[in-house]
């Protein structure tokens, strides 16, 4: 009898470790916008559309600032890659290089270059 007992706590156990390491990490603000995705091609193709207006992205972290504050965010299957900035929203993440992420923010134009001023981070 205490062998299954035993058996049933480290299923439930390692149950519980596989849960909680699928759940997505957040940082920021909560995303709201998770139905319309700009993508980074559109945004890159076109800045001038976007500056200034708030778009939902998704991606993988590809380069990440060794505080957190910043990266680049690169779109699946593409070479096209943007940089999204924490430092104006105040917080920043952990190392997650390679990670897949979705960032909403606000897009600004710096040195003719689109920017994303991120104003929240989910990691997958």
């Amino acid at each position: 009898m205490k062998t299954i007992a035993r058996l049933g706590s480290i299923v439930l156990i390692f149950a519980l470790l596989v849960t909680a390491c699928a759940a997505a990490e957040t940082y920021g603000k909560k995303i709201n916008n998770r139905k319309s995705l700009t993508t980074i091609g559109d945004i890159l193709a076109d800045p001038s559309v976007y500056g200034g207006k708030e778009v939902t992205i998704e991606g993988k972290i590809s380069r990440e600032c060794p505080a957190g504050c910043f990266f680049s965010l690169t779109q699946a299957g593409k070479e096209a890659s943007i940089i999204v900035d924490l430092n104006p929203a105040g917080f920043s993440i952990p190392q997650r290089g390679g990670r897949t992420a979705l960032v909403q923010g606000t897009v600004s134009i710096r040195d003719d270059s689109p920017v994303i001023l991120g104003s929240g981070v989910e990691i997958k």
